[in-house]
């Protein structure tokens, strides 16, 4: 006897009513912060800025070098700020932390 399993979610018609709606509201909490991961000299975190408006984007790199020339642009970029972060198993968190 064999059983065939159909994945409820491959259809976008039985998943929008339930996962969609609430994915579309719970992006509204998170579309104010940004994570640029490997900023390096904070180019796109600059972007984002001036493209996306968020409230604040936080760029991490492991470069000491990149992070401090980014953060020298931070003075004209308020909510912009700067890590250096080699850690990706312990991704960094905005200040307070969102989750």
């Amino acid at each position: 006897m064999s059983t065939t399993q159909h994945d409820v979610w491959a259809s976008g018609d039985a998943y929008e009513p339930f996962v969609g709606r609430w994915s579309r509201r719970a992006a509204r909490e998170f579309i104010a912060w940004w994570l640029d991961v490997g900023c390096g000299t904070g180019a796109l975190t600059q972007t984002i800025l001036t493209t996306a408006a968020p409230c604040e984007v936080l760029g991490v790199d492991p470069s000491e070098g990149f992070v401090a020339y980014a953060r020298a642009l931070e003075a004209r970029q308020e909510a912009a700020r700067y890590r250096i972060f080699n850690d990706l198993a312990a991704p960094p968190q905005p200040d307070p932390p969102l989750f």
